[in-house]
């Protein structure tokens, strides 16, 4: 008895270092809260892409020492991409800074033109490679799901499964549940606001995977941890235990 007992302790164990292990290297680190510069940066980034199109400007943005936080830099050049470029510009966003180039570009594209865009986005992103990469489809579900807000999560993934029938778990799915549970948002007074998704009381914090459609249920599962992070720091026994 002793001897299992010590057996099913170390999994446990071994379960909650995993977990924290995760988080750790998987889960982007919280951004700065404050963008002292953002005006400054977006008429730089604009009159860069007005003078030498989206995909020089965003290699030199690359290359560029970083004045902010690299994802909310990146947030701002797809924004202004997009205010410069339109539909066209996508090609010119990479993955570098947890994608914030395209969370940037599709977030502003579908606040500025709504849904109906959304057809056009996915054909620019077959356009731009002979596969729509997983990044450029990830953008869009942060789109969608800062554009229809958080109760219309189910809306939401239904187009996600409309632009990409094999729903990935790292494509729109992904960046519709990231965006309902950890939404990041660069306001215009220069503040970055992370509006976390709060647990009420009567919740289960394994929700909403275990309400969605089945078919849904990975990609909610797998965005989990970041949501856990927020809103267990630290806890590492915590989320070891969810899992």
């Amino acid at each position: 008895m002793t001897r299992m007992r010590s057996a099913v302790l170390a999994t446990v164990s071994a379960l909650v270092l995993l977990a924290g292990v995760y988080i750790s290297v998987f889960v982007p680190t919280e951004s700065p809260k404050t963008v002292s510069n953002i005006h400054a940066i977006r008429t730089q980034f604009e009159e860069n892409i007005s003078l030498q199109g989206g995909i020089k400007a965003y290699q030199q943005f690359l290359h560029e020492p970083a004045t902010i936080n690299e994802h909310v830099a990146a947030h701002i050049f797809g924004e202004s991409l997009y205010a410069m470029e339109g539909i066209s510009g996508v090609g010119a966003c990479g993955s570098q800074f947890h994608y914030g180039c395209f969370h940037g570009f599709f977030m502003q594209a579908i606040s500025s033109e709504g849904l109906p865009v959304v057809a056009a986005l996915n054909r620019a992103c077959r356009e731009a490679s002979a596969t729509p990469s997983l990044e450029c489809l990830h953008g869009i579900g942060h789109g969608l799901s800062e554009f229809m807000g958080r109760n219309k999560l189910t809306e939401a993934l239904a187009m996600c499964k409309e632009i990409e029938p094999a729903l990935s778990i790292e494509g729109c799915l992904s960046g519709a549940f990231m965006e309902y549970n950890v939404p990041r948002v660069v306001a215009e007074d220069g503040t970055l606001e992370v509006a976390i998704r709060p647990l009420p009381d009567t919740e289960d914090p394994r929700e909403p995977c275990l309400s969605v459609a089945a078919e849904f249920q990975t990609a909610c599962y797998h965005e989990l941890p970041r949501w856990w992070k927020e809103l267990y720091p630290e806890r590492y026994d915590t989320i070891g235990d969810l899992c």
